[in-house]
This record gives C-alpha cells, structure tokens and sequence, in this order.
C-alpha cells in the first residue's frame, strides 16, 4: 500500500471558503446608478437583458447580455441604467489565512464574455431551496471564480503563509478589533517594539500594520452596516469609535457614502 499526503493542501482547502452576503434576481430601471462606490466585498454580475453601464479608473464599459461582471472589493467604481437592467448578482468574498479577500489583489473588473451557461444554470436553481440546488449554485460560483484565477496572473500561485510571529499577531488584532486598538498596544502584547513589529508585519503582510487595523475595522464595519440588524450608534458602539459622527466619517472615506445611505441605495 501507498499514501501520499498533502498536508498543506488539506491546511489550505479548510482554510479557503467563499462567503456569500447577499444574492438576488433584479430588474432595475434608471434608478440604479451611483458614483464612487466601494465594497467590502466582490460584486458578481449575470446579466440577463437589457444594459448598464460601469465606470472605474477613466475606463467605462457596457454591462451586456450574456456577460459575467466581478467587480473586486475595494475598487471604486460608478453605475448607472439608462433604461433597464435584468440581472443576477451576487456579493461573495473568499478569505485568505490573512483575513484579506483573494480578489481585492485585482485593480480591475473581470469579465466573463459568452458566459450564457452560467447564467441560465443559475437562474433555473436561484429560488429552488433543495440540497441539489444549493449544492449547483455553489459549484458554478466556484466555477465562474476558477475561470477568473485562470484568465488573471495576479490570483494565480501558491497560497503564502504567514509566519508563526505574525499568525500570532492577526489572532490578537482579530480578537481585539477596535477603533482603539493601537500600533504600540500591539507591539506590547508581542512583548517587541513597535518598530520591530513595523518591519516585520510589513515584510510579510505588505501593508503597515496599522492599515491592517483599519481594514478589518472597516470590514466588521460594512458587513454590520450592510445587514440592516445595527443602528449606527450601536455600531460605532461596539467598535469603540468616539462617537457615532466620527465613525460616519471614517465609514465614508472608506466606502465614500454615510452609513445610512449605503445601507438604502448601494446594495444592488
């Protein structure tokens, strides 16, 4: 008999998920448009019929019939209808082991042409809650992902990990996650110094570690505006910010609308 393990798959495939916030069928009319939106989480679009429109970094292109959109988290980008749009979207992430969504590496929006297939498979199962649809609506997510690690260098390779030291710190920061937390409360509990901590987190992660800090802090912050279940105050309660104005403020540099306004009218 011979075994061939592969440990840091399996460590992988428990660590990889795809998490699905929201999804819908949706016939829009003029309505839908708005500017400089930014999410927490990536966009996919099906269009269904007729046509809409997407702005970002100076490049405006059509949403068209038979065509798959995936619109990245944390790229700002403008939408409008001009008559009427039929679609299917939905609002996915797919974490990395350093809490950072796959697809926030792209600056870009992917598009799937000729991708009818998916669409009408989707459409057929969107509203039929069976284990057998469940199951199909999930495996074509994952499908229309695959097609775009493949067609995008930047999502290709192996999956870097992080270092014990570092493992260590995003487990402190994720279990303590506020507008208070510090750079130097951080680097304390590490028992380093702070510059030590810089260094480090930076060569590994990519990003200071107080950009870290507020990106999850917005994550958390998005996700409990989206679901509706918080008032705002409640929110900014229970991230620990000042006041309820100071966290509106921050919310909207980072999403570039108020809490309340993206909860009404940014969704779709």
């Amino acid at each position: 008999m011979e075994i061939k393990y592969s440990a840091e798959l399996l460590s992988n495939l428990n660590k990889i998920n795809m998490d699905i916030y929201d999804m819908a069928h949706a016939r829009i009319g003029t309505e839908w448009q708005a500017n400089h939106v930014c999410s927490g989480y990536s966009r996919i679009y099906l269009i269904i019929d007729g046509i809409g429109k997407i702005s970002y970094n100076s490049c405006e292109f059509l949403l068209e019939p038979g065509n798959i959109y995936i619109i990245p988290s944390g790229l700002e980008f403008s939408y409008k209808c001009e008559k009427y749009l039929e679609k299917l979207y939905f609002h996915v992430s797919i974490n990395l082991p350093n809490n950072y969504d796959m697809l926030s590496k792209l600056n870009k929006c992917v598009v799937l042409k000729n991708a009818q297939p998916f669409i009408t498979e989707l459409s057929e199962c969107l509203f039929d809650n069976t284990m057998e649809s469940l199951f199909k609506v999930k495996i074509l997510l994952h499908k229309i992902i695959l097609t775009a690690v493949e067609e995008n260098e930047e999502l290709c390779g192996n999956i870097k990990h992080c270092s014990d030291f570092i493992t260590s710190v995003l487990s402190y920061i994720e279990s303590n996650l506020s507008a208070a937390l510090t750079v130097s409360e951080t680097a304390d509990k590490m028992f380093v110094s702070v510059s030590k901590l810089q260094k480090a987190f930076k060569a590994e992660m990519g990003v200071s570690v107080g950009r870290y800090i507020n990106d999850r802090l917005m994550f958390i912050a998005e996700r409990e505006v989206r679901s509706g279940k918080k008032s705002v105050k409640e929110i900014s309660d229970m991230l620990r910010f000042c006041d309820q104005f100071y966290f509106s403020r921050r919310f909207s540099e980072r999403f570039g609308v108020a809490p309340l306004k993206y909860r009404k009218e940014y969704m779709l």
